[in-house]
């Protein structure tokens, strides 16, 4: 089996870096982080790509929409940064 970095499968999707973070971001990819980012496994991607082949994944918002109606939804809006106590 196969474990893809995030370049790897922005490149293998035909999308953005950025796309795919998003991706995970509101959970329709599952990744494992690692030190230097997240690696997504392909029996993974095998799924994401099963079970939302046809959707429009375009922009954040259609994607938070998407991770909602197949509740998949991890977060609906991002966590807020705080800066780190002293």
């Amino acid at each position: 089996m196969k474990w893809y970095t995030t370049e790897e499968l922005a490149t293998a999707l035909h999308c953005s870096v950025r796309q795919v973070r998003r991706l995970h971001k509101y959970g329709l990819i599952e990744g494992i982080r690692t030190a230097r980012g997240y690696v997504f496994h392909e029996l993974e991607i095998d799924s994401f790509w099963n079970k939302y082949r046809g959707a429009d994944l375009s922009n954040e918002d259609k994607i938070r929409n998407a991770a909602i109606e197949k509740g998949d939804a991890r977060k609906s809006r991002p966590r807020p940064r705080t800066a780190p106590e002293r």
